[in-house]
């Protein structure tokens, strides 16, 4: 104990430390010294690459389960990421169905959407102001628009307002559905179907496309509750199958003015409105003007 205790002081109070190497038979010895704080710094070096060595052994030993399951967790999330864009198609296409559930519904005028609250408030009040044409001729029954075009003076003096972009038609009259589209071409012989027709559930407001004057309100035989708008020299429109009309023969309306609901009067089968948009007194196609 007491040898061992004088080692360390030893150690303790000295600066260097002595290395002698004695080779066996008669080779010369030779030695060397090291500094003790030297030796302190490469015993710790020491420790510390041993510690080293150990971790990288025991990574090397876990690292091809880490990379194993790395792969395996690569593969589920692409799994996964598959199966979830199977689920937003099929939700989307879910979607779909039901919107077209909802469209075929309006079209077949079997409900499918809700009517403008607004007609509870104008059915009260009975505002209706249409007037029946009587007897049709016989054939081919004129269209209300041509009546009333050929009825009019001309163009300098028929309309009073001055063309402007009020008076350019360029509003949906309501949100739903085409359901039939404009024909350039007879339909069948020696019909055409110079309109489109916008399906949507009954009693759903109509808007006037643009500004303009009431020049006709009259049920007819086709197109029954009828509206005639003249909008300035150039531009008129007709609305067709209504329910309940709001506007009277004379009156000026201003564009986004409710001027009716849809109905199924005339030669309908289901809630919609014919729409035709007439210019210098031909009719064109609505979807060029209508924008907003």
């Amino acid at each position: 104990m007491g040898m061992t205790m004088r080692r360390l002081d030893f150690l303790k109070n000295s600066k260097h430390v002595s290395i002698l190497i004695v080779p066996d038979g008669n080779n010369k010895t030779f030695g060397f010294r090291l500094s003790v704080s030297f030796c302190k710094v490469f015993a710790v070096a020491v420790v510390l690459f041993s510690v080293l060595i150990i971790i990288g052994l025991v990574n090397s030993w876990r690292l091809p389960g880490l990379v194993l399951r790395n792969s395996q967790l690569k593969q589920e999330n692409q799994t996964l990421q598959q199966e979830n864009a199977k689920v937003v198609q099929l939700q989307k296409a879910l979607a779909d169905l039901k919107e077209i559930d909802k469209r075929l519904r309006i079209i077949a005028g079997v409900g499918g959407g809700t009517p403008d609250p607004a007609y509870e408030e104008h059915k009260s009040s009975e505002v209706e102001h249409i007037s029946g044409r009587g007897d049709q001729p016989e054939g081919m029954p004129e269209s209300p628009m041509q009546r009333i075009l050929s009825a009019e003076e001309p163009a300098s003096s028929r309309s009073r307002l001055k063309p402007t972009s009020k008076t350019r038609p360029s509003l949906w009259p309501l949100e739903g559905w085409v359901s039939a589209e404009y024909s350039h071409a007879d339909i069948s012989p020696g019909q055409r179907h110079t309109g489109i027709d916008i399906a949507a559930p009954l009693n759903t407001a109509v808007k006037a496309v643009a500004e303009g004057d009431v020049v006709l309100v009259e049920n007819t035989e086709e197109f029954g509750n009828t509206i005639i708008i003249r909008h300035d020299a150039s531009f008129a429109t007709m609305y067709g199958h209504n329910n309940l009309v709001l506007v009277t023969q004379g009156e000026q309306v201003r564009k986004g003015q409710t001027i009716a609901f849809v109905g199924t009067s005339g030669h309908s089968s289901a809630p919609h409105l014919h729409l035709e948009i007439w210019k210098d007194g031909v009719p064109v196609e609505p979807r060029e003007y209508l924008s907003e």
